[in-house]
């Protein structure tokens, strides 16, 4: 395999002539050829550590089948344990300063799996409502320990004195796996410690909680900009934490917290959303469904709290909560869809509400 410009020139080993390869595996890493010096030798690394990960991924899902759709933090847990480290196999090595879609595509997958919502579905919604961070925040961490690892290393090591290489390559310009280190330390204000060259337990700690808060700042920034995400218009409203949503955790039955996964991350076909799917995209405000007496936009908020059709089912929703505990107000999602207690009525709520909208659209 040849780094850099093409020759035409055979290699011969006893006589015999060595084939040319674009890509070797060692060490069960993938490495490619490259042309120039700044070009990533890894490119065909991430797609082969993400074909494992997915057949890993389908086996546990396939393995699990015949014990019901396990609850989600059981399915992460599997994930962590039986997926991540596929994922994660030398990343220290062949990490990048953002995040790699190949490999984040497979945490995605899996999420989206057993919340049982459309592959098409958000994937900011889909981390915020499980908690998840992407995987690139994990592979910066670990390539700080492993810098930090090295830099204990004595100087006489074979180790230590490659990065005495790539650090010096650093210095003089040229793209290595130290530039990648001093820049993710750049971004997290912590540059003394590449000038120092030192690192510590206290560092790295600091360093992920760092890492954890811009991506949650980012986050919220993002599922709130409804330029951008505008799919997010009605998630925002009532989504204010970075975590697991408790109704994961609490509706043990696999369909019905799959049709309140669906509702609460607008994967359905309330019309607000079947208007985005045809060509041209139908506006917003033209959005309508003529199945009450009021002519209105059909979203989430006029199917839960204003359409007259689902009166009788909605009075005996805002009983149920009510007499567990329910005093938010009965016109704000945000209420309605956080109060974690009554979750389970909600998603029995919205499942009979669907069932009749489908039986009068059908009439």
């Amino acid at each position: 395999m040849i780094f850099g410009k093409k020759i035409d020139y055979d290699f011969m080993y006893n006589n015999k002539c060595l084939d040319i390869v674009q890509n070797y595996k060692y060490l069960g890493v993938l490495f490619n050829s490259v042309s120039r010096c700044n070009s990533n030798i890894f490119t065909d690394a991430y797609t082969h550590i993400a074909n494992q990960a997915r057949k890993a991924m389908f086996k546990v899902l396939k393995d699990t089948k015949s014990i019901g759709v396990l609850p989600p933090d059981v399915a992460l847990k599997l994930f962590d344990s039986l997926v991540l480290p596929i994922l994660e196999y030398s990343s220290e090595i062949w990490f990048r300063n953002k995040e790699i879609n190949e490999i984040e595509s497979i945490q995605i997958k899996f999420i989206k799996t057993i919340l049982g919502v459309h592959g098409n579905t958000s994937n900011l919604a889909v981390l915020g409502e499980t908690g998840r961070f992407p995987l690139v925040i994990r592979q910066k961490v670990k390539s700080l320990k492993y810098w930090s690892k090295i830099l204990t290393l004595p100087d006489h090591s074979l180790v230590k004195k490659m990065y005495f290489i790539l650090y010096d390559l650093n210095e003089a310009g040229y793209q290595t796996w130290c530039t990648n280190i001093e820049e993710m330390l750049c971004q997290s204000d912590l540059k003394v410690k590449w000038d120092q060259q030192h690192c510590d337990n206290n560092t790295i700690k600091y360093f992920n909680d760092v890492l954890q808060q811009k991506y949650v700042n980012y986050w919220y920034e993002s599922i709130n900009d409804n330029i951008l995400h505008p799919k997010l218009r009605t998630y925002c409203q009532f989504k204010k934490l970075f975590c697991m949503e408790p109704y994961l955790l609490n509706i043990t039955d696999f369909k019905l917290r799959r049709q309140l996964s669906k509702f609460r991350l607008s994967n359905h076909n309330l019309h607000i959303e079947k208007g985005r799917h045809v060509k041209p995209k139908t506006p917003v405000e033209e959005r309508l469904r003529n199945i009450c007496k009021r002519i209105l936009i059909e979203d989430e908020f006029h199917f839960i709290c204003v359409c007259e059709q689902y009166t009788d089912l909605r009075d005996y929703f805002f009983n149920k909560i009510i007499a567990m505990g329910f005093y938010g107000n009965h016109f704000k999602l945000e209420d309605i869809l956080n109060f974690s207690e009554g979750s389970l009525h909600l998603a029995k709520f919205l499942t009979k509400m669907f069932k009749k909208r489908k039986c009068i659209l059908e009439d």
